[in-house]
């Protein structure tokens, strides 16, 4: 396999087959493929996947999935209001201030680290939970 950019991090199976014994960076969807590989989600038949099978797209991260009616839960799935944010819910606690403290679990792409972050701190508040 060839050398993979730098925006292929945090590993070579951040790319997809491009023919033979050819590879290529994700060109988008880096959070959508490592939270694939954290929920252990193996693309559907036919649809884009890494050497080892896992999904590189959010949509197929939903399948099986309903949005969350009510505020969500650990291991809710997160998704931005963009193209490419996503994460996992890490835990919801009572927050004096605000009701709840949502941690949302989710990739930080350079360098390449799994991160913590306030749901309405971080990502003011925004986005959709599935379930």
């Amino acid at each position: 396999m060839r050398a993979l950019e730098l925006s292929a991090l945090p590993s070579e199976c951040f790319a997809l087959p491009a023919g033979a014994d050819d590879w290529r960076p994700l060109a988008r969807g880096a959070a959508a493929h490592w939270l694939a590989h954290e929920l252990a989600r193996l693309a559907p038949l036919g649809r884009p996947a890494c050497a080892a099978g896992f999904a590189v797209e959010r949509a197929d991260l939903l399948l099986g999935r309903r949005p969350v009616e009510g505020p969500p839960r650990a291991g809710d799935l997160w998704l931005d209001l963009d193209p490419e944010g996503c994460g996992v819910v890490a835990s919801v606690r009572p927050d004096a201030a605000r009701g709840l403290s949502i941690a949302i679990r989710r990739l930080h792409r350079l360098p390449a680290r799994s991160e913590l972050r306030d749901f309405y701190l971080d990502f003011a508040g925004r986005g959709r939970f599935f379930r």
